[in-house]
């Protein structure tokens, strides 16, 4: 099985975080529950801290997160033994009619 879990806010050593202590907590069960799992967050959560950590991305699968992600949060993550996955921005609607 695996898992895709949304962070609320991802540190810059690789702590994954969440708002609620209740949520923190099922996504812990979640975690060790499940054969491999990724962390999902956009790059306005990188580099941040939440009221709850939950886990540690140096044992998910990967972080999948966008382009924006800062060059020194890339360095720091990986520096933190973290899988980073960046996604490709989708095209624009000009781009996929104009295809």
């Amino acid at each position: 099985d695996v898992a895709f879990i949304g962070a609320d806010a991802v540190d810059e050593t690789g702590g994954a975080y969440n708002q609620s202590l209740p949520v923190a907590r099922m996504l812990q069960k979640m975690t060790a529950a499940t054969d491999s799992f990724y962390v999902v967050a956009d790059s306005s959560k990188l580099g941040k801290k939440a009221m709850v950590r939950f886990g540690e991305l140096r044992q998910a699968a990967g972080l999948i997160t966008d382009s924006g992600i800062s060059p020194a949060m890339q360095e720091s993550l990986k520096n933190a033994g973290v899988n980073l996955i960046i996604a490709s921005p989708l095209p624009s609607e000009d781009e996929r009619t104009h295809s």
